[in-house]
């Protein structure tokens, strides 16, 4: 299909620039026990958590989520917040409504990850049990896979790349579907 030298792969990497992606983060705020009401946390900031995308979750069922601006509500809590910059979270159940003897109180929020697509092709290739540099990795695929190197533009070699990989389409739609694959 294609080889690249690590030249054409910094050129690659700074075509195609930063490309941003959500990953959903699950952590567990604690346990109830049918007396507590307010549970709090300090979430990880970087990479940074992405506003409306909170949920918080009592045995795995829903009962609040954020808006944009940071508030916390749901059916039965009474207050609830998210500092974005700081993570800091409070929710607090309203009477009557804490969670039940063992249920686990859990969160879940989209972050914010940033990489380039020379970061997606690299991690592809270590994923897959490959070492050594772009090329090098690059050739352990090909080779394992039983493709050969062919010539043409950049664009052309990525585009077989994709094709290989199962894409189809125009090249930048092919390279967005890989990338949030």
């Amino acid at each position: 299909m294609f080889l690249l030298n690590s030249l054409q792969y910094d050129d690659i990497k700074k075509r195609f620039n930063v490309m941003t992606s959500a990953i959903t983060i699950s952590s567990l705020l604690g346990i109830g026990d049918a007396e507590t009401l307010i549970f709090t946390a300090t979430l990880r900031t970087d990479p940074a958590i992405i506003p409306n995308s909170v949920v918080i979750k009592v045995d795995g069922v829903q009962v609040a989520t954020d808006d944009a601006d940071g508030v916390i509500t749901g059916v039965t809590i009474e207050a609830g917040s998210i500092d974005y910059q700081t993570g800091t979270l409070s929710v607090e159940f309203s009477a009557g409504n804490a969670p039940g003897d063992t249920l686990a109180v859990s969160i879940e929020y989209n972050v914010i990850q940033q990489q380039t697509k020379y970061d997606v092709l690299s991690n592809f290739f270590k994923g897959e049990g490959y070492t050594g540099t772009m090329s090098d990795m690059e050739s352990q695929y090909l080779t394992a896979n039983g493709q050969a190197a062919s010539v043409g533009t950049l664009a052309d070699r990525w585009k077989a790349f994709m094709i290989a990989e199962g894409y189809s389409g125009r090249l930048s739609d092919m390279l967005r579907t890989w990338a949030r694959a």
